[in-house]
């Protein structure tokens, strides 16, 4: 699988989420915070708990289990792996089609993964392990999400923004980019990033010293 990593504005899009549990319900809630019109298909599941989390978040509930032409109206559609739907036949209908489809920890049956994301700062950060491993993505989003919660780097982009804004303005031609170029590095001269991990274990193979 090859990814082509973008950011799909889903300000006041249609979105689906097939599956009523909590891996679907915090897929709903991050999609209502980015401004998407969500609907959530119970696929046959019970809606109480998304009664409950959800509240009234102008997120529109519904128990059946959509057709390919009902998915054909959303500009994206998550599904749930505990959701009672075929996601190999989703996958199918998405390529086929040239639709967004997300199979949530079942990413060979999707057209794109979802990363775990945060924004901090000002800065946007992306994680993913193609599958394998979405806990760990979590833990490094987290991590690097905490680092950057650091008040001064804020005020650095603040910074480096109106810097930006004022070498664009004194000129528009290529020799005025190549200026902008070094003038952002300029600014940059002195800030440094590091970071650190810590592995768990790992037992030795049998036999080996």
């Amino acid at each position: 699988m090859g990814y082509l990593p973008i950011e799909y504005d889903v300000t006041n899009r249609a979105a689906a989420v097939l599956g009523a549990d909590s891996h679907a319900l915090a897929k709903v809630e991050r999609l209502r915070e980015l401004g998407a019109r969500v609907t959530l298909f119970a696929c046959g599941a019970s809606l109480e708990l998304a009664r409950v989390r959800l509240g009234e978040q102008g997120v529109e509930l519904r128990c059946e289990t959509p057709d390919d032409a009902a998915l054909a109206g959303f500009a994206v559609v998550f599904a749930s792996p505990a959701a009672e739907v075929d996601l190999v036949r989703l996958g199918a209908w998405a390529r086929e089609h040239g639709r967004l489809f997300c199979a949530l920890d079942r990413p060979e049956h999707g057209t794109f993964i979802n990363p775990a994301a945060a924004e901090v700062s000002g800065v946007g950060v992306r994680f993913t392990t193609a599958g394998v491993c979405p806990g760990l993505a979590s833990k490094l989003r987290d991590a690097v999400a905490a680092g950057l919660a650091d008040p001064r780097l804020a005020l650095l982009i603040v910074d480096l923004s109106d810097r930006r804004a004022g070498l664009a303005r004194a000129s528009s031609d290529d020799s005025g980019a190549s200026e902008r170029t070094q003038g952002m590095r300029e600014a940059l001269r002195g800030f440094e990033a590091e970071i650190r991990l810590a592995f768990p274990a790992v037992p030795k193979p049998s036999g080996e010293c």
